[in-house]
């Protein structure tokens, strides 16, 4: 039951962002080192496979180079998530050299309206919570059961809804006119 549950609210969570913002298959993901290396914990080693069944379509998944340097910085004990984080292809961030934190790279890459149309696949609460004011920004996490796309939060519903309006609006303009 409780399964059915989560896969319901994963289908209400993407439907929401492929209808009111356009995102589309194949989904692009952003992974950040936080996520990875749960994953890895938890004996995940499939990432993006387990991204892919989690949005029932075909993924793309990126790191960035903020992200793979902060792993480096992170010491051995992530050697292995570093070792993994190589076999994504990676997304120009347009930060090399510039020691950004993979959160700075993330919210920078997102920006204002994520025009890109990453998901961003992180276990940073920080992150999270930022991302939460990005109208277009869906988040997946992950929890001891696995990985979950969070639902859209308040802000973000409420911006969409603004969106929707306006496109009633111009649709009843346009039928008047």
């Amino acid at each position: 039951a409780m399964r059915l549950k989560k896969h319901k609210a994963t289908r209400r969570a993407l439907r929401f962002f492929t209808v009111r913002h356009g995102f589309h298959a194949p989904f692009k993901v952003i992974l950040d080192g936080t996520l990875l290396h749960a994953s890895l914990e938890a004996g995940q080693q499939d990432v993006e496979a387990a991204v892919g069944k989690l949005l029932g379509d075909r993924v793309r998944v990126f790191v960035t180079q903020c992200i793979r340097e902060e792993i480096r910085g992170l010491g051995p004990d992530f050697a292995q998530t570093l070792r993994a984080s190589r076999g994504f292809p990676c997304h120009k961030c347009g930060h090399a050299g510039q020691g950004l934190s993979a959160a700075a790279c993330i919210a920078d890459v997102v920006g204002e309206a994520n025009r890109a149309r990453f998901f961003v696949a992180t276990n940073d609460g920080a992150v999270r919570a930022g991302l939460n004011r990005v109208a277009a920004a869906p988040v997946i996490f992950r929890t001891p059961n696995g990985l979950q796309l969070q639902a859209p939060s308040e802000a973000q519903r409420q911006r969409a809804g603004g969106a929707a309006e306006r496109a009633e609006a111009r649709r009843l303009r346009e039928v008047q006119a």
